[in-house]
């Protein structure tokens, strides 16, 4: 025993007097700092090489001498041997490892006894943890808190889960129904759909988010209960309340700029109001602007808005908190490319419905003809037009396709006048051929008597003479119409008196005129000659 108490005596001189002569020499370039690891915790940070030995190196020496000790040393005690500039790290008789002034964060003000001391006492929490690592109480009471815990947490899991169909189940419809009273249009597009489901996407994301920081919590707290991986669950800990910690910091700090943030915005929608209420008073006649007419009033107002609202946001932009962070202008980048990239087509569509609105080719309630399309206007949208024709149906026009088409306008000038044309032979007096399309013409619903209709001829073609009858009418929303009893009484009024209509041509001159006696108007023998 003696003997090996002498032997122990000896190595720790030896070493002491070898680390004496490393510290007090000229010392070597030093390498990346290593950190010394048992039980998953850190004992110390070595920064400094001796002679050959990088920092690694004496980090895995140290390691090593730790992981050949037997149980028994495993229980010795830890203590610190001065030896001029150096400190030695002894487990019992064993000498582990050597702080040496290099070793020191010299930004951190600690001295080489103060990093000694606290590797001794990080060597002692792991022992101490290593020995409890064998203690079947201390991992039967860590395994009870942890099934505590997993049937806590199943717990809550269950209850996140009934708390979610209920929200699905409940708040939906109901918020479906609130939001069906509203009027909710955007570019002409109705948002009550995307609002309902945007909200089911909240429900789901909260959901998701409860049961990660769920999951989480039991992960951290099952971590703690053994000694081997406590350290791992006090990371968790760390981790969590740090970001906590750094997100609340971030909010306090940011509270002021957010305050100039609703500032701005605040002021900005003040100035919105503005405009907004004077452009309306310039669309219901009251306030006269130049440059401005009521037709254009509402567009006018919209882009004004829209110029507003940038400005604003470009004033409130810097203050918003992590606006100059890389990950900010990241995003702001991403976002812009797809704007840019997908919104070509988008964007195509909104000039051309500022053109389709600042020429003033139509608006709202007007009876238009969009190339084979003719109804009422029912919306002039800033990407698309809405008509509404006669068999109820309606029709969206994209604004592109109405700029670069030939629009008709039965509204805006007063006095619609509607035509039809007949081909009447050269035997028939013209004569009586005007009289007749004028008495056809008076007869028939919708055509005004003043102005009189007045007939024009077109053409003296090889097998007949073109005439044009043209009448004004009441509503032009009834065009269609008239045009359809205008040339059923032309029918009747020529049939009555004899004349043969010569439209479609022919190839031969009948004996007889192709007309229908009125004495079968009323069957089905309209092609039967007299």
């Amino acid at each position: 025993m003696k003997t090996r108490f002498r032997f122990a005596r000896r190595t720790t001189l030896v070493l002491c007097v070898w680390l004496s002569l490393v510290a007090t020499s000229q010392a070597a370039e030093s390498g990346e700092p290593a950190v010394i690891r048992f039980q998953n915790r850190d004992i110390a940070t070595l920064r400094a090489s001796l002679g050959p030995v990088d920092p690694e190196k004496r980090a895995e020496a140290a390691e090593r001498r730790i992981a050949q000790s037997t149980p028994g040393d495993l229980r010795q005690p830890v203590a610190v041997v001065p030896y001029g500039d150096a400190r030695a790290i002894s487990l019992g008789n064993r000498m582990l490892f050597a702080v040496v002034p290099d070793d020191v964060d010299p930004t951190a003000g600690e001295t080489v006894d103060d990093a000694a001391e606290q590797a001794a006492a990080n060597l002692r929490v792991a022992l101490a943890a290593w020995v409890d690592q064998r203690r079947p109480d201390v991992i039967a009471r860590g395994a009870l808190h942890v099934l505590i815990a997993t049937v806590i947490g199943l717990a809550l899991f269950f209850i996140l889960i009934r708390l979610r169909r209920l929200l699905l189940t409940r708040l939906t419809p109901r918020a479906e129904r609130a939001i069906e009273k509203r009027h909710l249009v955007l570019f002409g597009q109705d948002l009550r759909g995307a609002a309902v489901k945007t909200l089911r996407a909240a429900i789901n994301i909260a959901y998701l988010f409860a049961v990660v920081i769920l999951a989480y919590t039991w992960l951290m707290y099952s971590l703690r209960q053994f000694p081997l991986t406590q350290p791992w669950g006090e990371g968790l800990a760390d981790f969590l309340l740090g970001t906590v910690g750094m997100i609340g910091l971030g909010i306090l700090h940011g509270i002021p700029e957010m305050i100039v943030v609703v500032l701005v915005l605040f002021v900005t929608r003040f100035f919105v109001r503005v405009v907004s209420s004077i452009f309306d008073a310039v669309e219901r006649g009251q306030v006269t602007i130049r440059g401005v007419h009521p037709d254009t009033a509402d567009a006018t107002r919209r882009i004004v808005t829209v110029l507003v609202w940038i400005f604003g946001i470009a004033i409130a932009y810097p203050f918003i908190p992590g606006s100059s962070s890389d990950a900010f202008k990241g995003i702001s980048v991403l976002v812009g490319l797809m704007i840019s990239l997908g919104s070509s087509g988008v964007i195509n569509q909104a000039m051309s419905g500022m053109v389709v609105v600042f020429s003033r080719a139509l608006k709202s309630g007007e009876y238009v003809c969009i190339g084979d399309h003719e109804g009422t206007v029912t919306e002039v949208g800033a990407l698309s037009t809405k008509l509404k024709t006669v068999r109820n149906e309606e029709i969206n026009i994209p604004n592109a396709m109405l700029v670069s088409s030939t629009t008709k306008n039965y509204s805006r000038l007063p006095g619609l006048i509607v035509h039809a044309s007949a081909g009447i032979g050269y035997e028939a007096p013209w004569r009586v051929v005007h009289r007749l399309l004028i008495e056809a013409a008076l007869r028939t619903p919708g055509v005004r008597h003043e102005p009189a209709p007045f007939v024009r001829q077109g053409a003296l073609t090889s097998f007949c003479v073109d005439y044009t009858i043209n009448a004004h009418i009441e509503q032009p929303t009834e065009r269609l119409a008239v045009l359809s009893n205008l040339y059923a009484n032309i029918q009747d009024a020529f049939n009555e008196a004899g004349i043969q209509i010569m439209t479609p041509a022919f190839e031969s001159q009948p004996a007889e005129p192709v007309v229908v006696p009125k004495s079968r108007w009323g069957d089905g023998g309209a092609s039967n000659p007299r």
